[in-house]
C-alpha cells in the first residue's frame, strides 16, 4: 500500500479540532495549512490526499474553489452538520468521503485509504472517456464533412462544439480590422435573455474580451485554462468566484493563418463525458 502524504485544509486555523495530531500518531504524515492557500500548498509539494474542512452551507464556492484546485488529487471533506447540505454538491464535483464530525480517527484512516485506490479507478474512467470523446469527435468530423458552405459552417461550429462534445457554451469569434466580433454562440443551458445580454455587451465594448483571446490568436495555438479563477491573465474581481470549471480557446485557421478564435467552457455539472 501506498504511503500517505496529507494535506489538511482548515477553515479555522489554529482551533486545534483538526485530527492531525492523531493521524501523525498512526504513522500518517500529514501537514495543515488554511483553506485559502490551496493552490500553494499543492505546487510547493503535491499530496496523494487532501482533506478539506467545511463549516456551513455558505461554504459552496469555498469547496468548489478546493475541489478544482485539487484537481486529480483525491479529496475528502470533513464537514459540520450545519454543512451537511452540500454532501450533494461533494460528489457531483467528485469528492470521494463526505465525513460529519465529529469523526473517528479509525474512520478517517479508512476512509484515506481508500481515497489512495481512486487513482487506478480514474485511469479507467479517463480510458472510457477518451473512447467516448473519439466517438464524439468523429460524429463532429462527420458532421463538418457534410456542410459544403463556409458561412453555413462558421454558423454551426459552436452548436456543434455544445452538441457533440458537450461544452456548455461556444463561441465563434472572426478578426477583421484588427478586432474581434462575435459570428456565432451557442449557449444550450442557458436562458435565451443570457446569450442576448452576453452578445450585447460584447459588442458594446462593456464585456472586454479576456487577454487569452488575443493570445490563442496571436500565438496560432490552442489555450486550456483548467480553472479560471487561479489562471493569471483571466480578469477577475477581489473576492470573486469564477463558476466556469474550464476553457479551451483555439484559433480557426485558413491556410494555416489565424482568422479568428472558437471558445468553449464547462460549467460544474454532470455530463456523461466528463
Amino acid at each position: 500500500m501506498l504511503p500517505l502524504d496529507v494535506l489538511y485544509l482548515e477553515s479555522r486555523p489554529g482551533s486545534g479540532r483538526s485530527p492531525t495530531r492523531r493521524l501523525k500518531e498512526r504513522g500518517i504524515d500529514v501537514r495543515t495549512a488554511p483553506l485559502a492557500s490551496v493552490s500553494a500548498e499543492i505546487q510547493s509539494r503535491v499530496p496523494n490526499v487532501v482533506i478539506c474542512e467545511l463549516d456551513t452551507v455558505s461554504d459552496r464556492a469555498t469547496l468548489e474553489r478546493v475541489a478544482s484546485a485539487v484537481s486529480r488529487i483525491p479529496l475528502l471533506v470533513v464537514a459540520g452538520h450545519e454543512a451537511v447540505a452540500l454532501a450533494r454538491d461533494a460528489a457531483k464535483l467528485g469528492v470521494c468521503r463526505f465525513l460529519t464530525r465529529p469523526v473517528r480517527t479509525t474512520e478517517l484512516e479508512l476512509a484515506l485509504h481508500q481515497a489512495l485506490q481512486q487513482p487506478a479507478r480514474r485511469d479507467l474512467e479517463r480510458l472510457e472517456f477518451a473512447n467516448r470523446q473519439l466517438a464524439a469527435l468523429n460524429d463532429v468530423s462527420n458532421r463538418f464533412s457534410r456542410i459544403r458552405d463556409e458561412r453555413e459552417l462558421l454558423d454551426e461550429v459552436p452548436r456543434l462544439l455544445t452538441e457533440s462534445l458537450e461544452f456548455d457554451r461556444g463561441i465563434l469569434l472572426l478578426h477583421q480590422d484588427g478586432s474581434f466580433s462575435v459570428r456565432s454562440i451557442c449557449f444550450p443551458r442557458d436562458p435565451p435573455e443570457f446569450a442576448e445580454s452576453f452578445l450585447s455587451r460584447i459588442r458594446s465594448g462593456e464585456l472586454p474580451l479576456p487577454p487569452p483571446f488575443a493570445e490563442s490568436f496571436d500565438k496560432n495555438e490552442p489555450i486550456f485554462i483548467a480553472d479560471p479563477n487561479t489562471h493569471p491573465h483571466w480578469p477577475k474581481a477581489p473576492g470573486e468566484v469564477i463558476r466556469t470549471r474550464s476553457i479551451v480557446i483555439a484559433p480557426i485557421r485558413s491556410q494555416n493563418r489565424p482568422i479568428g478564435i472558437l471558445m468553449g467552457n464547462m460549467q460544474h455539472h454532470e455530463r456523461a463525458m466528463d
